[in-house]
């Protein structure tokens, strides 16, 4: 009886060794990393979003955005080419942005050329001694559970440096996103970023701010855009327009084709 249940043993011993092993071979990443593709950008591809705004007095404007992606020389060829046509039924404005993929994240090259208007008046001044980041840090990779980042600071630089403007983005989890798209109703998960714009007067550090969600859909990329106007444009136009502050928005996507 005694051999018995040492044989026993020996092979429970066993089975525990061989599964172990087999585990090892392929381990699994327990570090809770999303390393899913939120942003294809492939050159060639093409995204349509409905939008619509609605200022302080309650006028809407509605329209369409059309995204393609282009490769590009500009930049030293480091950057892709980003092109938004917006088509209102009074105009058709286009927008040109480059953005750049790594390891970290998706950026965007800040263009500064209209920073200057609609600048609150408390800010003038101060213009000359403004620092624009040279980029933006749209999305942030791998994610992570509560995981924050900032995307762009302004600061002013005299005799102290001050932050002026603080754009941040934290991840808020997943959740099911109905896509209204123009071949069907489909539901994805989506990588939820609340994304907040802080404007804040460099002599009383008061502090004004604004606030948008952005989903992101794995292996499909942005698909729904809510909240203040302002940052609506930054991240769908890049443009830098106070003016917006007091607009409310939102795009959801309705077509899409990945190359």
């Amino acid at each position: 009886m005694k051999s018995i249940i040492t044989s026993f043993l020996i092979l429970i011993i066993i089975s525990i060794v061989i599964s172990s092993c087999k585990k090892n071979s392929n381990p699994v990443s327990t570090s809770g990393n999303d390393n899913s593709n939120y942003f294809p950008s492939t050159a060639g591809s093409i995204y349509k979003y409905n939008f619509e705004r609605t200022d302080e007095n309650g006028r809407q404007t509605t329209g369409i955005r059309d995204t393609k992606y282009e490769s590009t020389t500009a930049m030293g060829g480091i950057y892709s080419l980003q092109i938004d046509t917006v088509t209102t039924s009074d105009s058709t404005d286009v927008f040109n942005s480059l953005f750049r993929k790594s390891d970290t994240g998706i950026y965007y090259y800040l263009d500064t050329t209209g920073f200057s208007e609609n600048l609150p008046p408390e800010f003038v001044q101060y213009l000359p001694y403004l620092k624009v980041d040279q980029e933006m840090l749209l999305f942030s990779t791998p994610l992570q559970d509560g995981k924050n980042w900032p995307v762009f600071k302004v600061n002013l630089e005299q005799v102290f440096t001050v932050t002026v403007v603080d754009v941040e983005a934290k991840y808020l989890g997943k959740e099911n996103v109905a896509l209204n798209l123009n071949s069907g109703t489909v539901t994805k998960q989506a990588a939820k970023v609340e994304y907040s714009f802080s404007l804040i007067n460099p002599i009383t550090q008061s502090k004004q701010t604004v606030t948008a969600d952005g989903w992101f859909v794995a292996d499909i990329g942005a698909v729904k855009w809510e909240g203040n106007a302002l940052l609506l444009n930054v991240f769908t136009r890049n443009d830098i327009n106070f003016a917006d502050s007091t607009s409310t928005g939102s795009e959801n996507l309705i077509q899409y084709n990945i190359k």
